[in-house]
């Protein structure tokens, strides 16, 4: 009895919307749907407050499309399943005493079988005295929100590797050396850091990979 909504998309703009009811086995219908050249579908449902979304598809007209499903989980605010799968940290060099430039990506993945959404979001702390915080490609108070220590990412983490991740920038002033900190909220599986061919960093269970190309740039890379 849950409702099912096909979107159909014209160069990303909606031109249409159909809806059906879930049946007893999970099959759902849908008849007689328009389409038109080149048009993109996806199947979207609502359940225990969270939005599942299906694969975008398209399909000629009298084609059944096979394989696609949704896959709806129960809910939790119990992060003990969540995990930081990869954390990756890049430092450029600073200049003229200039304070530190840092990039960060944070990809999340979820071992258990419940959907993580807690109430007031994923933690991500940050160094304390980070300045020119930026979140890239997401909308503050909608998809995060700041905190005292860090940020707060609003998305739920459902089941599975590679659920979720976030990207951001930050400033740190530097002298003749910087001393990093970051604490982290879960339990991170691999940590990869990149800094400016020039610099090098120590610390406990660091591997020093020695120079690397990264985006037509030469690195200094690290991995723990």
């Amino acid at each position: 009895d849950l409702a099912v909504v096909l979107r159909g998309y014209d160069n990303f703009n909606q031109a249409v919307m159909l809806t059906s009811t879930v049946a007893a086995d999970g099959a759902f219908v849908f008849d007689a749907v328009p389409d038109a050249s080149g048009r993109q579908y996806m199947l979207t449902l609502d359940y225990a407050g969270l939005a599942y979304g299906s694969d975008i598809f398209n399909f000629e007209a009298g084609r059944e499309v096979k394989g696609l499903a949704m896959t709806v989980y129960e809910s939790t605010t119990d992060t003990s399943a969540l995990r930081i799968e990869r954390l990756h940290l890049a430092a450029a060099e600073a200049g003229s005493g200039g304070p530190l430039t840092f990039s960060e990506l944070v990809l999340f993945g979820n071992q258990g079988d419940r959907t993580i959404s807690p109430t007031d979001g994923i933690e991500v702390p940050l160094p304390q005295g980070a300045t020119a915080v930026a979140v890239q490609g997401l909308v503050e108070g909608n998809d995060y929100t700041r905190t005292a220590d860090g940020i707060r990412l609003l998305w739920p983490v459902r089941p599975g590797p590679s659920s979720a991740q976030i990207s951001f920038t930050f400033q740190l002033p530097v002298g003749a050396a910087a001393d990093f900190s970051q604490r982290v909220a879960y339990p991170v599986q691999a940590l990869d850091v990149a800094v400016a061919e020039t610099m090098t960093v120590a610390g406990d269970g660091l591997q020093d990979r020695g120079t690397e190309s990264l985006q037509n740039n030469i690195v200094h890379a690290y991995s723990g």
